[in-house]
Parts: structure tokens; C-alpha cells; sequence
């Protein structure tokens, strides 16, 4: 194959793609592609997909030269994918003619003018896809490689044996989807090694397989969350139910792949394109047909196992995870390469090696077919319909001079990205992986003045307008709120005590100011008594910087005789994304036990309790009383950027021990490196 039909071939898949790209450079960030262009600005922070248990921050890596030229911007993370769909196509056209002389044409073809929602995937895919589809696709290659050495009785270079591991344990570590395929990667080259005799060699494949994966399986022992996406059941249901309902319809999923139809966008199954009925039974045909050619014409060789391994074993395996739907077709795009290669080795079979690519011309004249349905789709809607933009947003925060703010996943992370983390903003809680810390939220909750975003439609969990304005009205809130439509904006929030706290309220770790020094308790209630009677308009608890913290459910007492008490507040495990509370002069949900606060309506109180509705140790660092009389409030600026020791070193340059505010952020901070 010469050098310039390749370029030819790339050039076609570049004018095919060029009016999807030109659509996908006018659209704005979904939160999956903003995360990589921060990864890409911190190349060398974090081992997976920031928030995420799972993935790899090669998506990162590669965006990083682009980010750093082009700045934050939606262009410069699409580039990459262009890139990469374009190396796909370089990769089908090398693993075709490993197959057969003059297949590579044909395959590359096939790749280059692909079913829709590879098209799809080629613009506005979601991040880690393309990366791993090209890391498979370069497995296979040096696989068939391989293969046909120990064929010969000549294990292969240990080189080539080193790549394939060190590919292989990046393609696990960049998505678990890549596991089916490298499972009959391991079985072609197992039984080639033992055939020659010579399966040692194969070591030299699994101790770099092992340590390019590392990342990834030193995460998932020590936390058990970084496999979740492997599940096979929901919560409560049966464990095969959930793959019995997928297998049943796993012809729309694989019908996708073959171009009969393609969602708008890759997760959907709302709104979608279909091939016309005559299109579609010719696709179907015409692959079934090219597939089975090529693998009669390989079969006996090694490669037939290695592409047909693929295909039925990523089949196979898609019903199972619970991620997995009729719609979610990306868990199956590891089969395109090795399909590709099939059909142009049945090409080949067909029509001879210089007259294939004209076999495979009808089968991708059908695809462009749905692919134009597509883009024609895209247009109609405009780019917002599909990837909502924040713009508005990030202008009406730069105009209220908010830098910070709670919003939800796509929101959040696009208004981070697209600023050049200028605007910070973050979720308040991990709406894919309860618990799974997450980049920016303590850097919104350290500052003092943060805005709330809410936009319909495209919020996960958050709370709708409507609800999130009644849990600010039952905790005694005021605030504004400006409309950026869709989306609104909450800010400047007036909370119903101030921050100011009275000073040696309670003696002892309790009540010194000093959140490094807190009370421990095994097990429990606690009473902390007040030096003087105090009308108390709100109590605060904090936490310490390290474990135990504060119970997770407990009930907050006071006494105004120092014997009889009543409660006040609860705190309840389960509604940690429910329950709105006062912290640092804005309102958060408490996810974590670091803080606690509650509103008192001004009466005399002369102890607080802490009453543990469960069992096990907790501590406490800092019991503050808020009086109702309290004077001036004192200003303590946050929102300065700077490294957890600058913040630190700040902080203790401006002490106030008596200011909520400041005793949160610093705690904050103490818990930073």
C-alpha cells in the first residue's frame, strides 16, 4: 500500500468530518471534555478523570499542547479528537494489509466515510473513547504481528512484546471497555507462544502490561469504587436482570455501529437519525456478507482469531455492566477497526487486491447517507441543543464580580474551563460517585462569597428553582438572584447570623479557637456548658482536620438551666443532599462531616449537647456560639488564588478565632498539603 493512498484516504476522512468538526468548534463544553481541558492545563495532577474513580488523564496529555497554545477554549480539546479519528483511519489501513495484501485500502475506506455515530464520535465524543479506540487499534496490529512470529517458530522481538503490554495496560487504564478486546489478544498470543514452546516470552507483554495499568488496579484495590463501572446489577434487582433486558435488544446498539441509525448525541436515546429502510437492509447485507468473506479468507491464520475474538467478545460483554443500554453504543465502538478489516479482507477475497476499494464504495456511499441525516439534525437544533453553553452564565458572574460558585456537573465544569479556572466552580456533591472527591469544591467552599447556579434541564440532582429558593426561605435566608436564561443565579446571600461568635463561650479544646485542638469522644453524648448565660442566635460545630469527625447523625440540644434540654437541630444520615445549613456566610449541603450549623430564634442558652443517634467515636473542635447582638461584621477577603500553604500562611497573618469564617476556611486549609 503506498504511502499516498493512505494520505489520500486521510485527506477524504478529513473532508467527510470537516463539516461536523466546523459544527463541534461552534458548540460550547459538555462538563466530560471541560475535565480533560483541565486536565490538560494540570497535566500532572491526579492519575484518573478528575471526579471520577475510573479513567486516565491521557485525554489530557494529548490536549495539553493545544490548551497551552490555544487557551482555554472549546477548540482547543477538539482538536485532539480530530487527530485521533483521523489516526484510526491511519490504524485500519496498517492492521488491513497486516491481514491481506491490498485490504488496507479497503479497511481505511471503510474507517474514513464510518456509520454516523462514528462521525458522531469523531466531533463530540465523549472524552476517553477515541484515545482507547486507537490505543486498541495499535494492540492489534502489533498483536497479528506477534502472532504470525510464533507462527514462524520465531518468538517475536522482545520489544514488540514490551509495547503491546505497555499499550495494553494503557488502554485498560484509559477505559475498561478495552478489556474484551485485549482478553482475545491474550488468548491469540498464548496459544502462538505455546504452539512455539516459548510462553516465557510472553512475560515480557505482562510485566509491562502490569505496570502501564498500574494506576488503574492500585486504585481499584485500594478503593473499591474505581470498578464500579464493571456492576452487573443495579441496587435490589436480580443480578442478571439488567443484562437479560440489554441482550434482548442488543440489535439497536449493533444496528447503531452498522449505521441504520445514530443518536444526536453519544448517550442519548431520545433523538435520533435513521438510515431509509432500503439503506439499512443494504448495510446489513453488505457487512454480514464482507465479514464473513474475510473471515473465511483468513480463517487457519492467527489474525482471524484476533478480529473475531474482538467483535464477539466485546458483544459478548456489553449486556453486563449496568452502564450499559440499547442507546450507550460507544461501549461497543472497540469492534469498528476489526469489522473494517474484515469486510476489506472480504473485499479483497471478492474482487481482487486493486479492484477492493471499489467494493467497499457502495457500503460507505450508505453511510453517508445517515451521516448528512445527522449533521442536517445537528443544524436544526443549533449547537446549545446539544451541548448546552454557560457563556451567559460566566458573563453575569464576571459582571456580579463572583468568582466562585456550587452548580452542577456540565455547568460547573464548563464555566472553570472556558474562564481558565479564573471562575471556579464545582458541584457540591459527586453526583456520579457519592463520596469521590472532587477538584474544586473546597476551593469554592473557602471562599466567602460564592454564587449558587440552577439551570433546569441540565442539572443532575441539584434541587429546582423553586425548592432551593423554600430551603433558603426555611433556614431565614435572604439573597440575590439574577436570571441568565436558562439558568439563575443566586449570590450575595445574608445569612440569618452573622459570622462573629462570643469569645470563650466554652471552655476547654471546645471553645479555644483553635480548630487543631478538638474534644474526642468514644461513643456518645457530650455536653458543653456555657462560662455565661448567652442569647444565641445560631451554634456552629466544626470539625478537626483529621478523623474522627463529627457524627454523621446526631441531635443538637441546648439548655437554658443547665439540666433540662431540648432539641434543636438534627442532623440525619441519607439527607446530606437535602438539608441546607449555614457555613461560611452562604449556604451549603453538608456532605462530609467537617461542619454543622443550625438557626436559634434568640433564646437564653447556657449548654449545648451533641447527642450521636449512632454509635461510634467522633470529635469536635470547636463548639461556636453566635450572639444576636454581635456589632460590625468584620471582613475577612477569601477569593485570593494561591497554594493551601499561602492560604495558610494568610490566614494566620490575619488571626480572628472568634470569626466562624475564619475558623472554617482555616480548616479548610489544614487539611490541604
Amino acid at each position: 500500500m503506498r504511502a499516498r493512498s493512505v494520505l489520500a484516504v486521510l485527506l477524504l476522512a478529513a473532508a467527510v468530518r470537516a463539516p461536523f468538526w466546523a459544527f463541534a468548534a461552534r458548540a460550547s463544553v459538555d462538563g466530560d471534555t471541560a475535565i480533560v481541558g483541565l486536565m490538560a492545563r494540570h497535566p500532572t495532577r491526579g492519575i484518573t478523570m478528575w471526579g471520577q474513580p475510573y479513567g486516565s488523564p491521557v485525554d489530557g496529555w494529548i490536549a495539553a499542547p493545544f490548551v497551552a497554545g490555544l487557551g482555554p477554549r472549546p477548540l482547543a480539546v477538539r482538536i485532539p479528537y480530530a487527530l485521533l479519528a483521523l489516526a484510526l483511519v491511519a490504524a485500519a489501513a496498517v492492521l488491513g494489509e497486516i491481514a491481506v495484501a491490498g485490504a488496507g485500502l479497503p479497511a481505511a475506506l471503510l474507517v474514513a466515510c464510518p456509520s454516523a455515530y462514528v462521525l458522531l464520535l469523531s466531533a463530540l465524543p465523549p472524552p476517553l473513547y477515541p484515545t482507547t479506540l486507537v490505543l486498541l487499534a495499535a494492540v492489534l496490529a502489533l498483536a497479528a504481528r506477534a502472532a504470525e512470529d510464533f507462527g514462524a517458530a520465531a518468538p517475536p522481538a522482545r520489544g514488540r512484546l514490551i509495547l503491546i503490554g505497555l499499550l495494553s495496560g494503557l488502554a485498560v487504564w484509559t477505559h475498561l471497555m478495552s478489556l474484551a478486546t485485549l482478553a482475545a489478544v491474550g488468548m491469540v498470543l498464548a496459544r502462538g507462544a505455546g504452539r512455539a514452546r516459548a510462553r516465557g516470552v510472553l512475560l515480557w507483554a505482562l510485566v509491562a502490561f502490569l505496570a502501564a495499568s498500574a494506576p488503574w488496579w492500585l486504585s481499584a484495590w485500594r478503593e473499591p469504587s474505581a470498578t464500579a463501572v464493571l456492576g452487573i446489577a443495579h441496587e435490589g434487582t436480580p443480578p442478571l436482570a439488567h443484562a437479560a433486558m440489554v441482550a434482548r435488544r442488543l440489535h439497536e446498539p449493533v444496528a447503531a455501529l452498522l449505521g441504520l441509525w445514530s443518536p444526536l448525541t453519544a448517550d442519548e436515546g431520545e433523538r435520533t437519525v435513521a438510515a431509509p429502510l432500503v439503506v439499512g437492509a443494504v448495510l446489513v447485507v453488505a457487512w454480514l456478507a464482507g465479514a464473513i468473506v474475510g473471515w473465511a479468507s483468513l480463517r487457519g491464520r492467527p489474525l482471524a482469531g484476533l478480529l473475531l475474538g474482538a467483535i464477539a467478545l466485546t458483544i459478548a460483554a456489553f449486556p453486563f455492566p449496568v452502564r450499559s443500554d440499547p442507546h450507550t453504543v460507544r461501549f461497543l465502538t472497540p469492534i469498528v477497526v476489526p469489522l473494517a478489516v474484515l469486510a476489506a479482507a472480504g473485499a479483497v477475497r471478492l474482487a481482487g487486491p486493486a479492484r477492493a476499494w471499489l467494493v467497499v464504495i457502495p457500503l460507505c456511499v450508505a453511510h453517508l447517507w445517515t451521516g448528512a441525516r445527522l449533521l442536517a439534525e445537528w443544524h436544526r437544533g443549533g449547537p446549545e441543543a446539544l451541548v448546552p453553553d454557560c457563556a451567559r452564565v460566566l458573563d453575569l458572574m464576571r459582571e456580579q464580580h463572583l468568582v466562585r460558585a456550587y452548580a452542577s456537573y456540565h455547568t460547573a465544569y464548563c464555566l472553570t474551563y472556558t474562564s481558565g479556572e479564573t471562575v471556579m466552580a464545582s458541584p457540591p456533591w459527586n453526583e456520579r460517585f457519592w463520596g469521590y472527591p472532587m477538584p474544586y469544591l473546597d476551593e469554592v467552599r473557602f471562599a466567602s462569597r460564592v454564587g449558587w447556579v440552577l439551570v433546569p434541564g441540565v442539572d443532575f440532582q441539584l434541587p429546582a428553582r423553586h425548592t432551593f429558593e423554600s430551603k433558603l426561605a426555611g433556614i431565614g435566608a435572604r439573597y440575590a438572584r439574577r436570571d441568565a436564561a436558562p439558568a439563575a443565579v443566586y449570590f450575595d446571600f445574608v445569612p440569618p447570623f452573622a459570622s462573629r461568635t462570643a469569645p470563650g463561650a466554652v471552655a476547654g479544646p471546645a471553645g479555644d479557637g483553635d480548630v487543631a485542638t478538638r474534644v474526642v469522644e468514644p461513643s456518645g453524648s457530650a455536653a458543653f456548658a456555657l462560662g455565661r448565660p448567652l442569647a444565641v442566635a445560631g451554634v456552629t460545630l466544626l470539625a478537626g482536620p483529621s478523623a474522627p469527625a463529627l457524627p454523621r447523625a446526631m441531635d443538637i440540644e441546648v439548655s437554658s438551666d443547665g439540666s433540662t434540654f431540648e432539641r434543636v437541630g438534627r442532623r440525619q444520615r441519607g439527607r446530606e443532599t437535602t438539608d441546607l445549613a449555614w457555613v461560611n456566610g452562604h449556604p451549603q449541603f453538608l456532605v462530609d462531616d467537617l461542619a454543622f450549623s443550625i438557626a436559634l430564634d434568640g433564646r437564653v442558652v447556657t449548654a449545648v449537647r451533641i447527642a450521636p443517634t449512632e454509635s461510634g467515636p467522633w470529635a469536635v473542635a470547636e463548639v461556636l456560639l453566635h450572639p444576636v447582638a454581635t456589632g460590625t461584621e468584620s471582613a475577612h477577603p477569601s477569593d485570593e488564588g494561591g497554594s493551601w500553604a499561602e492560604r495558610r500562611a494568610a490566614l494566620a497573618a490575619r488571626p480572628d478565632p472568634v470569626d466562624a469564617g475564619w475558623l472554617y476556611r482555616s480548616l479548610l486549609a489544614l487539611r490541604h498539603p
